[in-house]
């Protein structure tokens, strides 16, 4: 068998945190929830999406400059314990949940947050563990 063959499946993370935001979505269509105060949804989406961008940026960033990647199926060729992985071991899906959290306070769609628990659950069982 090669290696290729022998190589479990792990799913790749923003696949699998877009399947969140869109199951959230399918939700809100079912039964739609508007309890985010108008006030709250414009400043809290922004601080959501731009920090989840600028988290998963310095991530990227801070893995490229230790010389490893930041996509999972390859190799880890250093382990990096500073900028925000010294904050997090895993800045990268915290990232995406910051951003899932701010998609659901930008549109008001409170579903989007239970849509990407299970997004997170998936990640911490399949992805983290098998790290």
């Amino acid at each position: 068998m090669s290696a290729s063959q022998d190589r479990e499946y792990v799913p790749l993370p923003p696949f699998v945190f877009l399947a969140g935001v869109l199951l959230g979505l399918g939700l809100d269509y079912l039964v739609p929830l508007r309890v985010i105060p108008e006030p709250i949804q414009l400043p809290g989406g922004i601080i959501g999406i731009g920090g989840g961008l600028l988290l998963a940026l310095l991530s990227a960033m801070t893995l490229w400059r230790a010389g490893t990647s930041p996509l999972h199926e390859r190799p880890t060729t250093a382990i990096v314990a500073s900028g925000v992985f010294g904050w997090s071991r895993n800045p990268i899906y915290v990232a995406f949940v910051l951003l899932c959290v701010g998609l659901a306070l930008y549109f008001d769609r409170i579903w989007i947050v239970a849509g990407c628990v299970p997004a997170v659950l998936v990640i911490h069982y399949v992805v983290i563990a098998r790290e």
